[in-house]
């Protein structure tokens, strides 16, 4: 019986000195309001961009256009192990575009210190690739018919 107590209080006292685990709620952050030489904004009311420096064309397939997309945040979050002051502010996504079947596929995303997608980056262990069809008026599938008329050629 004695060992079972003092088995118990053991345990209380562990379960007592855990420090607990606390929810990181992020960092309230205040997105610009001016658009970076170089970006389009894809929607008036977003933080949603595609940078401009960043569209290439595929040297074997030309109906794939390859471009960045920049998303600036409204929270961060402190991730960065090497620089525990800084917190994440825009993600930067890399997209492909199909302009024979207006297929997209989002390839990876970096999470990045700075807005604009600059600053230290962090790269997520896990990514999984996924493809949508563009809608016709939807502001992606307005970005993919310029991008294709301006990039594309048969």
């Amino acid at each position: 019986m004695k060992k079972l107590l003092f088995v118990i209080i053991g345990l209380a006292l562990s379960a007592c000195s855990t420090p607990s685990q606390t929810k990181d709620e992020g960092v309230a952050l205040t997105p610009p309001q001016k658009t970076e030489k170089g970006f389009i904004r894809l929607s008036p009311k977003s933080q949603y961009y595609v940078d401009g420096s960043s569209i290439w064309v595929d040297s074997e397939k030309k109906n794939l256009i390859n471009f960045d997309t920049v998303i600036n945040l409204h929270r961060g979050h402190h991730i960065y192990t090497e620089a525990t002051d800084k917190v994440s502010r825009s993600i930067r996504q890399h997209k492909v575009l199909d302009c024979q079947t207006y297929r997209l596929t989002h390839i990876d995303s970096y999470i990045y210190s700075d807005f604009w997608g600059q600053g230290l980056v962090f790269m997520p262990k896990k990514q999984a690739n996924r493809s949508v069809f563009l809608r016709e008026g939807s502001s992606l599938g307005t970005i993919g018919q310029i991008l294709c008329a301006n990039y594309y050629k048969n």
